[in-house]
Order: structure tokens, then sequence, then C-alpha cells
């Protein structure tokens, strides 16, 4: 897989299997996430939006103006912590900011941020386009079709603690864990993989049609590398039906489309934190 060094990635630390689901899940979560931990070393992708001309120089008149702006927002944003201060903004920021309203994947509101990113380029994208039309869905107006920005990099990872979903004995609640519709499973598992010194999650997107490979980094040292890596920009536009994504080079040669039905279920499109 494109981005990942699997022959490495997942090496058995031991030969004891984990326990089952069965009585308490959060107790038999915490021993199977001890003894599965395996080594990972990865390039995965990340999607954000646009970032080689910064938002805010459309508000002002001059880079003087604009730097003055940065600094004033620095002072209100959450302090960085000690274990990202060395990391690149685009590295760091998962990590500074709490979660949303209702969470992310792996991620409760009272739990600190998660960095994701995708082990291939097109499953990034299906991960974009499904929250375009997501912050779509939130509004009540007619919106015509939007364009946005965005710049996809690598992160370079290591660790000798990460926790593959996608082998047994987790694989057969692959369908729970990456649920279209619910994040209930997946955050107690991340809080459980949290409680147990995890560092990694890999694990089946929810929104791929391929079902192409996620990463949740839960702690920002098994980033090998403190600066983004293979920056790309491209354009993506949305509107009530597609999300196509384009990238912006002379060949405009990578082009991703997505029809909203793509990310549908029994007909409506899910979101998960507001679905618990």
């Amino acid at each position: 897989m494109p981005g990942t060094t699997l022959s490495a990635a997942f090496r058995p630390r031991g030969s004891r299997r984990p326990p089952g689901w069965s009585t308490s899940r959060a107790t038999s979560m915490h021993s199977a996430a001890v003894s599965e931990a395996r080594a990972l070393a990865a390039r995965p992708v990340r999607v954000v939006e646009g970032q080689h001309v910064l938002a805010t120089r459309r508000l002002v008149d001059s880079r003087e103006e604009q730097e003055l702006l940065e600094s004033l927002l620095e002072r209100v944003k959450p302090p960085l912590a000690d274990d990202v201060q060395h990391l690149h903004y685009l590295l760091a920021a998962p990590f500074r900011y709490p979660p949303l309203r209702h969470g992310t994947r792996f991620g409760r509101p009272t739990e600190r941020g998660i960095l994701y990113a995708s082990e291939r380029v097109a499953t990034a994208m299906a991960e974009v386009a499904y929250y375009r039309f997501v912050f779509r869905e939130h509004t009540s107006a007619r919106l015509p079709p939007t364009s946005v920005e965005l710049t996809s990099f690598r992160v370079a990872l290591e660790t000798p603690r990460a926790l593959d979903l996608l082998r047994p004995p987790y694989a057969e609640r692959a369908d729970e864990i990456s649920s279209p519709t619910s994040w209930r499973a997946s955050q107690e598992i991340g809080a459980a993989a949290r409680r147990a010194g995890i560092e990694v999650l890999r694990y089946r997107s929810a929104r791929d049609p391929r079902g192409g490979a996620n990463l949740a980094v839960l702690a920002p040292r098994a980033i090998a590398d403190p600066q983004p890596r293979r920056l790309e920009n491209w354009q993506c536009v949305t509107d009530d039906v597609r999300v196509e994504i384009v990238r912006k080079d002379f060949r405009r040669d990578r082009v991703f489309a997505f029809p909203r039905e793509t990310f549908l279920v029994d007909g409506t499109l899910p979101i998960p934190g507001e679905a618990r």
C-alpha cells in the first residue's frame, strides 16, 4: 500500500492471543491492546484546507496587517503542549484543539485531539468529500457550488505501539468500529487504546467505497519527522450532488469525483456524532 511499509509495519510483540470482547469490553480491550501492540512505520497522507495562502490575508489590506492579525489570533488559541512544540503547525494543530462537540471517530469531546491520515490519497479524498457534503447538510440555505483549495501532505510515523484493527481479533468487528452512522464503539476503543499506551490505530475508512485504511495518531511522539512532506495543492468543487477534487499543477492529471449517493445510508447522509 502506498505510503506504508507493511512488511515491517505490524510485527507481533508477543505470541499471546488477546482475549475476546465478551465480558467487560473496556477491560478486555485494554488487555488486547497491550498484547497486540505492534511496530509501525508509515507515510500516510493528510488533507487540509489550502495552506499556500493563509486565509487571513483576504481579511486585511497588507502583509503587515496580516502579521498583526496572526499574532493577535495566536494569543487566543489554546497553548501548544510541550510534546508538539517541535512540530510544524500542520502536524501540531490536531493535538492543539479539543475535538468537536460530538468528538471524532476515536476521540470523545473530553479527550485530546487526534491526527487522522490515510494510507492512500484516494481514501483521504473520500473523507474530504464526505465532510464537504456534511457541511452543506448543516445549512438550510440553498448554496451555489462552492470551491475550496486543499493541501495534501505526507506524515512520517514510527512507533512500537500501534494497534491494527483490521487484523484478528478486531477484524470481525470492523463494521462496528468503522460504522458510517455511529462513533459509539470506536470512541470506546479509542479511550481503551489511550489507557493501554497505544500511539496509532489502523482501521478501515467508513467513507472510501474501496475500503482503504486510515490511521489515527493518538500520541504526537509517533510522528518521526517534524515537517510535513510532499505538499500538493488541490481544488475542490462541491454542489448538492457531487464533489470533484483536482490536483493543481500544469497537467491537472489527478481527479477524484464522488457522487453524494456514495455516502448515503438508507437514503440519508449519516452524521455519526449526532446519532449516538
